[in-house]
């Protein structure tokens, strides 16, 4: 008897902000999640739905880096497992629009981000293309 089935990501960003992605399943909200809180966690701002409502969104991650904060979470669509990204260059004021990083038709690992000298990757491990670490475009 435990809630959540998976627990949520967080990060710090450069500025102290801190960031939060969760699933819940609970009876008032149900999906995935992300908030930002500017004072050590006092209070948080609206939680902001993630996720393709119908596609078993799971999963989330996120990394807070100079400059940008990113999330991705795994998506289902009964045939596909997509990994979806967002970026945001303010600190999690605002998002890019979702967009999809990496895909497969078999089983697959959660999505991981990691950064190295200014880049972000994702690391992802699927059945069928093995690992993979993808270099992701702040840009988008």
């Amino acid at each position: 008897d435990a809630c959540p089935h998976h627990g949520p990501s967080l990060a710090v960003g450069p500025a102290g902000t801190l960031h939060a992605a969760w699933f819940t399943n609970g009876n008032a909200h149900q999906g995935l999640y992300y908030a930002h809180s500017r004072d050590l966690g006092a209070s948080f701002s609206e939680a902001r739905r993630l996720g393709t409502p119908g596609r078993q969104a799971s999963r989330p991650f996120v990394l807070a880096d100079v400059g940008k904060t990113w999330l991705v979470w795994k998506e289902f669509d009964g045939e596909r497992t997509e990994i979806i990204g967002q970026v945001s260059h303010d600190d999690g004021n605002s998002w890019s629009a979702p967009r999809a990083l990496a895909a497969t038709s078999n089983g697959s690992d959660h999505p991981l981000l990691v950064a190295r000298q200014g880049k972000v990757y994702l690391s992802w491990l699927t059945q069928a293309e093995s690992y993979r670490l993808i270099e992701l475009d702040a840009g988008q």
